[in-house]
């Protein structure tokens, strides 16, 4: 409202004025305030931060939370230099690179990337980013800021437990593959391949499952000469069932395997193959060893028999002539030596 007149000592005489319902807008600026405050919550959740420069003033805007992450007090402004100065050289540089394809052809970016922040403390960040154009001239950059570190740390966890996991089934004694619930193969091993004699194109199709290798081997005879179709149907089913299951096979150059099959939680199985052939040989020297043995202990006890045969004949016949001897006139000696028999 406004005063129109006054009287002689001053006081108002005559006011005008209007009034304004002002609910909408102040509900509307509550809204907005719940809704900063969410967004706030939600990134300090998600650590996730926002940023925008404006392209003509060079002027960047952080979120709190982008202040957060480089440990700066919320509502810091900072200058091009200062923000991009949190870069080690390298990455720098990639953000750089970046920024200036989005302004040449509008392309946005998404950077994972090593950052210190304020207090020194090394870290790593993803950047994300756009430019936004009015009549084709490019007006702001925004983006996303998230601190990734402790993600970075799992994925370098999980990258170094798989490279274990690789080296020890790549240097196994036997082949090994995995199949899951619906028999495709999840991961295999060298000697897998090589002990099956498997193609690469096989092994790198996509989605590679159970009967597909099955039939291959059943079309070049592996299993019997029935009826290919028939052949992958009983192989699948009897993989399929829950058990510890173990078999030999040959393979048609005369190679014998050993192959054990477990099952899996949540479905599929374990398979090992082991080229048995060393073992093979070994029980077929050991039978042969065995049967020598045999016939040696065959052979010493006939030999046996027939040395006691010929040995008690003559001897029977001096231990008749020693009776008749006893029988005769003889000294005390020679009666003593011919008892002595």
């Amino acid at each position: 409202g406004k005063v129109f007149a006054r009287s002689e000592d001053a006081r108002p005489r005559r006011m005008a004025g209007t009034r304004m319902d002002i609910t909408q807008r102040k509900q509307a600026e509550q809204a907005l305030r719940a809704s900063e405050a969410f967004l706030d919550r939600a990134g300090r959740i998600a650590g996730l931060g926002g940023w925008l420069m404006d392209i003509p003033t060079a002027s960047i805007s952080w979120s709190d939370q982008t202040c957060r992450i480089h440990e700066v007090a919320p509502g810091h402004r900072p200058s091009l230099e200062e923000a991009m100065s949190f870069y080690p050289p390298a990455a720098r540089a990639a953000v750089e690179s970046a920024m200036q394809d989005s302004l040449a052809e509008g392309r946005s970016w998404d950077l994972e990337l090593p950052f210190v922040n304020a207090k020194g403390r090394e870290i790593w960040v993803r950047a994300v980013g756009e430019t936004e154009f009015e009549a084709g001239n490019a007006v702001r950059m925004v983006g996303t800021f998230q601190d990734i570190t402790q993600r970075r740390a799992l994925d370098e966890e999980l990258r170094r437990s798989n490279e274990l996991m690789t080296g020890v089934l790549q240097n196994l004694p036997c082949g090994l593959s995995v199949f899951d619930g619906n028999l495709r193969l999840m991961t295999h091993n060298k000697q897998f391949q090589q002990l099956l004699d498997l193609p690469d194109a096989l092994l790198d199709a996509r989605d590679v499952t159970f009967d597909q290798f099955v039939r291959f081997s059943a079309e070049r005879g592996e299993y019997s000469s029935d009826e290919i179709d028939g052949i992958v149907a009983r192989v699948v089913e009897q993989a399929r069932r829950p058990e510890v299951q173990f078999f030999e096979r040959e393979r048609p150059e005369g190679v014998p395997l050993e192959v054990r099959r477990a099952p899996i939680p949540g479905g599929g199985f374990i398979a090992t193959y082991t080229d048995i052939s060393t073992r093979k040989q070994a029980e077929i020297l050991l039978k042969e060893a065995l049967s020598r043995a045999e016939q040696a202990s065959v052979t010493k006890s006939q030999f046996l028999a027939n040395m006691s045969h010929e040995i008690r004949t003559p001897m029977n016949a001096i231990l008749g002539m020693l009776s008749l001897l006893q029988r005769t006139s003889l000294t005390s000696r020679q009666l003593d030596y011919a008892s002595k028999t």
